[in-house]
């Protein structure tokens, strides 16, 4: 087959703006506009290396986010997954890597931009990730930054990069 590097590195990029829905009555990740838009960008760009990507995201459920973004607190539980290639990052995921409830952090989340994660923190609004790397809260009709992820199988061929920031990892996908 053909090799193709792929750069797994979506630090200062994204793939578009978007609401996450325009009906602030109805957020549901699932039915949302910006899940439409992930999906479209992968099936356009990702989907020939549907074999190396794992499928299955924590999609939320609104009440226990609420709890989790006040406390700044992580559940390893999930009782929603969804089984898509590419997602955006959840609540869970954000306060995982060490995001608190206040502050400025520089982690790879840091991207000068504002952006949406899945997860929805009461009717209307959505948690995300501004400017300052720091998780808000943002009107589900308002447009943000889509930054999807994905999820890469642990044997994947790797042809260089320790996959931090600065490093990043490169594959060599065969297709």
């Amino acid at each position: 087959g053909e090799t193709t590097d792929f750069f797994v590195y979506f630090t200062n990029d994204n793939i578009g703006r978007s609401v996450y829905s325009s009906d602030v009555n109805d957020y549901d990740y699932e039915t949302s506009e910006i899940r439409s838009k992930v999906l479209e960008w992968y099936e356009a760009n990702l989907s020939k290396y549907d074999s190396y990507i794992v499928s299955g995201y924590c999609n939320e459920v609104m009440d226990i986010n609420k709890e989790k973004y006040d406390r700044g607190t992580v559940d390893n539980m999930c009782s929603n997954i969804i089984d898509d290639k590419a997602a955006l990052l959840s609540l869970n995921d954000i306060l995982f890597i060490g995001h608190g409830i206040n502050g400025r952090y520089r982690s790879y989340l840091y991207d000068m931009d504002n952006y949406y994660t899945m997860s929805i923190y009461s009717p209307g609004k959505a948690v995300m990730i501004d400017q300052f790397g720091t998780k808000g809260l943002s009107d589900v009709d308002s447009k943000r930054a889509i930054r999807p992820v994905i999820t890469i199988k642990a044997n994947s061929p790797i042809k260089q990069g320790t996959g931090s920031k600065y490093d990043p990892y490169v594959m060599d996908f065969r297709v």
